[in-house]
């Protein structure tokens, strides 16, 4: 399952590179944040924080339809 994310508009907005991010976020390699990009993997809480931080932006943007389909369904009950 992919986890939808906003995580490359929103480095290419700020025109950054994987490799800056990596750098930025103290990151060996660019690997993990590829899969976090193509959502086949999720960055911890903290790289999140670190991620919404760099990209100016609330945590829960950098994932805007998970976080609407939570709140979708958390509101219901």
């Amino acid at each position: 399952m992919k986890l939808e994310n906003d995580l490359k508009k929103l480095r290419n907005s700020k025109g950054y590179t994987l490799e800056d991010v990596a750098k930025k976020l103290n990151m060996d390699c660019k690997d993990r944040l590829s899969q976090w990009e193509r959502g086949t993997a999720v960055p911890g809480l903290l790289n999140l924080f670190k991620l919404s931080v760099l990209y100016d932006t609330l945590p829960h943007e950098l994932y805007p339809k998970p976080w609407k389909a939570l709140l979708t369904e958390y509101l219901k009950s």
